[in-house]
This record gives structure tokens, sequence and C-alpha cells, in this order.
């Protein structure tokens, strides 16, 4: 995926996941939802034998640590290693600290290994012996990022154990006031196709052809959440301008700073058009994303009965 440059990004980044209410949602739904599932999971037989988990892009850990305490209730007595792969670095230092410091980890007989890496890298050493899987791999909101999708998918799949269960989130099309806006604002650009975009905004709708194209039965849950846009409509608030670059970086077209003023003002009003207002005034928009859960080798339901 390409980005701004970097330290940009991740400036923007933090000021999305500032004004929306992402995390505690996702929070919420790991803690209603994952118990189930992890009771359906293939676990080891002997409590002797270690409990491994992966999660990939593991950004501060606060998913990370919430999945892993869910494993420790399903798996009181076994040994857990758990695995955090993180690109950036400040991102896993947090998480270390994270993991250190709460209380429900069994750290005398949980391990951590931290990988300081993009997936790519973390999946060229994943090992192959058949003794050497894993029994929980999750990637929460982090598909954007790989080069190959597809190929992340089965790389990982391949290291599940079978009734191994994999935990995927990504930005769904339906139900997403954000996507309705910028479609209703690319309308207005005549040479839109002109347009150099910055990347290609990937959603649930591209991961599903992937599993169904290999035979793999899964969940699929969507979820909404709220961001507060008031400060992209006051000009003069750098929160507002770093808000309206990742909104544009992540819908596929140019940053917000890079658009001919014309263009600025087309894409306010059409975010102004979706906008509902909170008791205090705010500004607010309902995005969506899809939790997709699996199985290896085992069978699921699937929204609508179909997949």
């Amino acid at each position: 995926m390409k980005t701004l440059e970097e330290t940009h990004y991740v400036q923007s980044l933090e000021e999305f996941i500032k004004r929306c209410d992402q995390e505690p949602v996702t929070l919420n739904w790991i803690r209603a939802k994952m118990p189930p599932l992890l009771k359906a999971a293939q676990w080891p037989v002997k409590t002797a034998e270690v409990v491994r988990v992966i999660g990939v892009g593991s950004g501060n850990g606060i998913m990370d640590v919430d999945v892993l305490k869910n494993v420790v209730k399903e798996c009181p007595e076994n040994p857990l290693h758990c695995v955090g792969i993180e690109p950036n670095p400040d991102e896993l230092t947090r998480y270390k600290k994270r993991a250190a410091a709460d209380k429900d980890i069994p750290h005398a007989r949980t391990t951590f290994e931290w990988h300081n890496k993009i997936s790519e890298d973390f999946e060229m050493l994943l090992p192959n012996a058949p003794d050497c899987r894993y029994h929980l791999i999750h990637m929460f909101q982090m598909l954007y990022h790989v080069r190959d999708m597809e190929e992340t998918i089965l790389n990982y799949m391949d290291k599940l154990v079978e009734g191994g269960l994999m935990v995927i989130t990504i930005a769904s099309k339906d139900g997403n006031d954000l996507l309705q806006a910028f479609e209703d604002y690319e309308a207005t650009l005549p040479d839109i196709q002109e347009l150099p975009a910055q990347n290609k905004k990937r959603y649930s709708d591209d991961v599903l052809p992937i599993l169904r194209r290999h035979g793999i039965h899964f969940r699929l849950e969507n979820v909404s959440y709220k961001v507060d846009v008031s400060e992209c409509f006051v000009k003069t608030s750098k929160a507002g301008k770093l808000l309206l670059d990742f909104i544009c970086l992540t819908n596929a077209t140019r940053v917000y700073q890079s658009l001919a003023e014309g263009n600025r003002s087309a894409l306010l009003n059409s975010l102004s058009n979706y906008c509902e207002y909170a008791s205090k005034g705010e500004m607010k928009l309902t995005l969506t994303f899809d939790c997709i859960t699996f199985f290896k080798g085992g069978d699921a339901c699937v929204k609508n009965g179909t997949n």
C-alpha cells in the first residue's frame, strides 16, 4: 500500500484513531464474540502442550492483549506463546509495556516473541516443521498494508493447526457513510480518471473471493463505529487537516492538501451531507468493518447462509 511520508502517515492515523471509536468497538466485539469462537477451536489435549498465538500488525497491542486474555480463560493451565508482528518500533514498545503491565496474563507460563517487521518479512521466517503450528492467528485492520492479500492469508492459514482459528477485520462497504460520501464527491470530478490515486482502498469484498476460491468456509459480521469529523470543517485546525489527509489517503484519492480549492469544498460538502449531529454538536460519520472468522479444515455458518 502506498502511503504518505511515513511520519505524516502515522500522525494522520493517530488523529483518526483519536477521533473515532473503532478501538473500543473492536474490543467490545472481542469480548462478546471471541469466547464462543475460541470454544469451537482446536486446542491441545495435554495441558503441558504450548498454545501458540500470532498477532499480525499488532500496533500498540491493545487488541492482542485482550485476545490473549480470552485464550487464557479457554486454556487456563497450558503454557502460552504469543507472537507480535509490528513494523512501527514505537507501537511495538507500547505493546511490550502493555503486556508486561497486564496482571491477567499469567507471565510465569507465557512467553512473547517480538518482530519489528512487516508481515512479508515475518512470513519468510515461519517454520515449516509440522509440529510448529499455531492455534490462533489474528489480523486486525492490517490487510491494507500487505503486497498480496491472497498470499498472506494462505501463508498464515498453512501455519494453523487443524481446527485452528483465524480472525480478520477489514473495512466494509456495507453501511459505510464515509464511502458513500466519497462516491458522491468523486461524481463531481469530471476528470477523476486522471487523478493519480495514492492507494487503492481494500475492503472485505476483496477478501471474500479469496476465501471462496480456496473453499474456506467463513463467518462474517458487519460492525459499525463513528468518527468525529468536526475539526475537518475548521480551516485553521491542524488536527482537521491531518484527519482529512488520512480520510483521503484511505479512500483512493489525493491527499487533502494536494486537492484544488474547489475540490476541497466539494469533498467537505459531501462529508457534511452524511454527518450526524451529536448532543454536543459534534459532526460524526458512520463507518463499518467486517469481522471474518474461519477454522482451518472446519465448517462455519456464513452471513445470509452463502459464501
